[in-house]
């Protein structure tokens, strides 16, 4: 793969809040200093008003920008499963939970500024077009300025844009990609990538805007933000190699808003 890359500013994120760990927001208070933004749940998958609440305010101390990571209101399979919900019965828990947290984000004296959907719903959202144009429709009811984080190249953002809204192009650091869109599912063995070197080739190649899949085919993508999920094996140690490389590169990490 070639050394030069042409991606020179990247947005680095991290789901958090959850507290898939049962760690009371252990992971969260190391992962947060070193992100440009964050995905905060809203508590209808996992998290509590207490990891919630200390999420917003490292994030605030930090400089970290805030968005919102609604979910099918499931918190038996942590929002990883789809909820076959009557469209507008999904559409006000995803904009209650919105609002919700963007309430809670601005009485603690920060702004929302991004929404990314959890989980199944992630997915979801790719596979129903109509769904999909719903959606970006709640969102800029909530307010037209919020960007909407997705899957890098995917239609999304087509989407997003005949809405007004801006959509931000996401790729994943521990993840394998199924294909160009499509993450190989946590089933596979190849789902999760754990050590330095899969880290790292991960990230050489978003930096020249591209992603290998599990069946070794190039497809070349967008990228505005590389994401890592906090409850990944060796999170912290992953995002630290992702700066650390990032910094060699001379990319610039900032968020997109």
């Amino acid at each position: 793969m070639s050394a030069e890359h042409v991606v020179k500013q990247v947005d680095l994120s991290a789901d958090v809040g959850e507290d898939f760990l049962n760690d009371e927001g252990l992971v969260d208070r190391l992962l947060l200093p070193l992100l440009t933004s964050c995905h905060l749940s809203c508590g209808a998958h996992s998290g509590t008003s207490s990891t919630i609440c200390q999420a917003i305010e490292i994030a605030i101390e930090h400089g970290v920008a805030i968005g919102a990571h609604p979910a099918y209101p499931d918190r038996v399979h942590g929002g990883r499963r789809t909820l076959n919900l009557p469209v507008p019965q999904l559409l006000d828990s995803l904009t209650t939970q919105i609002l919700q947290l963007k309430d809670r984000i601005e009485t603690a004296g920060a702004q929302l500024r991004h929404v990314k959907p959890h989980g199944a719903l992630y997915h979801d959202l790719m596979l129903n077009p109509d769904l999909a144009y719903q959606f970006a429709e709640s969102l800029v009811a909530i307010d037209a300025q919020l960007a909407w984080y997705g899957m890098a190249g995917s239609q999304l953002a087509d989407v997003a844009h005949s809405t007004g809204l801006k959509f931000v192009h996401e790729v994943f650091i521990d993840r394998g990609y199924e294909q160009r869109t499509q993450l190989t599912p946590r089933t596979q063995p190849s789902a999760l990538l754990t050590t330095q070197d899969q880290i790292t080739r991960q990230i050489e190649g978003f930096l020249s805007g591209q992603v290998i899949d599990r069946y070794h085919q190039v497809h070349h993508i967008p990228v505005d933000s590389m994401c890592l999920h906090s409850d990944a094996p060796h999170a912290v140690r992953n995002l630290q190699i992702a700066r650390e490389l990032l910094k060699a590169r001379c990319v610039t990490l900032h968020s997109p808003q």
